[in-house]
């Protein structure tokens, strides 16, 4: 399949497929997909396509969260003394 390929899997199969790639086990409703991909060629292409992206992504590291509650002080912090008509620090060189 060459990358600009679309996947096209079965509509009723999306969702589980990516639930199958993804590694989730010990449900009836999987077992099925998996009978499923085994007899549509779609699927199948669309279920090994997740596993390759899964594969690639899992040593990713995750992107850090922002303390937003930090950010938002700081911002308080500048509006406050930008009322207050305080300047705010030289930061040149």
């Amino acid at each position: 399949m060459s990358p600009s390929t679309t996947l096209n899997p079965c509509r009723t199969m999306r969702k589980a497929l990516e639930r199958l790639a993804r590694g989730e086990r010990g449900c009836l409703w999987l077992a099925y997909v998996r009978l499923h991909v085994r007899r549509c060629r779609r699927c199948q292409q669309a279920l090994d396509a997740l596993l390759r992206y899964f594969d690639r992504v899992r040593d990713v590291p995750e992107v850090p969260t922002l303390d937003w509650d930090r950010m938002s002080a700081g911002f308080d912090e500048v509006d406050r003394e930008h009322r207050l008509g305080s300047k705010p620090p030289n930061r040149s060189p």
